[in-house]
């Protein structure tokens, strides 16, 4: 990075291209489903710097590669407060960790590697999954929700209870779907208000999703959100079903005033919760000492053996449950017609997971013939 005119050179660890960051950056992309391992070492070698983009259902487990190159790298994590046993040992191989849930930085080690940072959204139209406000689409729901409906996993329980509060009181006029991509998109631009409530008391998508396609956003309050955005001016904020339903009322009877308070709320996700933005506070905080400084010394291999045998514990106590929880089910099999089938595929469960934990002791050799083969 000796010409400072030049743009800085990013890799892109991630399944989707982002055309907007292009602009900003000189980007290629790595995805392990597209390219091959030796591809990684190329574009390793021609970037100033990694940032990876780790989704909820994205188990591509890339840190092995991050810990064969010298460049300063970051992975900004998704979904972390279902998933952090996995993310504690996969945040070793990386100098700067950002998750999306403030949450999700007690299970860090180390603190001062962790950070949080809030979701956002690509308002680029070039994008995939792009969220914007699109021209000449009719308002024409007055309140929806767009999202997992009647999920059995009781964290969801609250929020079903408010969707069957506010399907209840207010009918037709109270519209759920259940779509994805540019219907997802589709379905925001049509409503004037949208009702979101996450489910871990955590800012989640929604927050940036539902206004970002122009809809007030109605959502329950929490630490996380009113860090990000301000009641009043951006949002709206409840403490209970009770508030969100006044809420509902007052906004149905002032059109004009949702309206404008939508408007307001587009503005703001669009000016400063961009992807755009996202990544320029990556690569800040990456260069934050200096371009070509290290924020931590290279990961030695005892590091990861340390993450191998993280994993190889938790297998073990997966087992162990598994087989626990056969045990009860043959216990409870006069009583439950279903239960020797569950017992079963519960002793399956565990005994898989019993041959899989020995694969975790120990570094696999391959990592020695990664770095013979591939030289930094």
């Amino acid at each position: 990075m000796s010409d400072p005119a030049r743009k800085i050179r990013l890799l892109i660890v991630s399944p989707f291209a982002r055309p907007e960051i292009e602009d900003r950056f000189d980007c290629r992309y790595y995805n392990v489903k597209a390219n091959r391992e030796e591809e990684f070492h190329d574009l390793a070698r021609w970037c100033d710097l990694i940032i990876e983009q780790e989704f909820a259902d994205n188990f591509n487990h890339y840190a092995h590669l991050m810990l064969m190159t010298d460049r300063l790298r970051a992975v900004w994590l998704y979904d972390s407060l279902t998933r952090w046993l996995y993310h504690r040992t996969y945040i070793l191989a990386y100098d700067l960790v950002f998750v999306g849930q403030g949450a999700a930085t007690a299970f860090a080690r180390d603190k001062s590697t962790v950070r949080y940072l809030p979701f956002c959204v690509s308002s680029d139209p070039r994008a995939e999954n792009s969220l914007y406000v699109e021209p000449g689409v009719t308002r024409d729901i007055e309140i929806g929700f767009a999202g997992a409906m009647n999920d059995p996993r009781s964290f969801y329980d609250k929020r079903n209870a408010m969707l069957q509060r506010l399907a209840d009181r207010y009918g037709r006029r109270f519209q759920m779907e259940q779509v994805t991509g540019p219907m997802y998109r589709r379905f925001w631009n049509r409503c004037r208000i949208g009702v979101n409530m996450s489910v871990l008391d955590e800012c989640n998508f929604k927050n940036f999703e539902i206004p970002a396609c122009g809809a007030l956003a109605l959502t329950n309050r929490n630490p996380e959100v009113e860090a990000i955005f301000r009641d009043g001016e951006h949002c709206r904020m409840y403490d209970d079903v009770d508030g969100l339903i006044r809420l509902v009322d007052h906004y149905l009877d002032h059109p004009d005033e949702t309206d404008a308070l939508a408007r307001r709320g587009a503005e703001n996700i669009h000016a400063h919760h961009t992807f755009v933005s996202r990544y320029e506070h990556i690569v800040r905080a990456l260069l934050a000492d200096g371009p070509g400084a290290r924020r931590a010394a290279p990961l030695p291999m005892l590091r990861y053996a340390t993450a191998h045998e993280e994993f190889a514990r938790a297998t073990r106590v997966a087992a162990q449950a598994a087989a626990d929880l056969a045990r009860r089910l043959e216990t409870a099999a006069p009583r439950l017609p279903g239960a020797p089938a569950l017992a079963k595929e519960s002793a399956d469960l565990a005994a898989d997971a019993q041959a899989l934990a020995p694969r975790f002791d120990t570094p696999a050799p391959v990592w020695d013939n990664y770095r013979r083969d591939f030289p930094r």
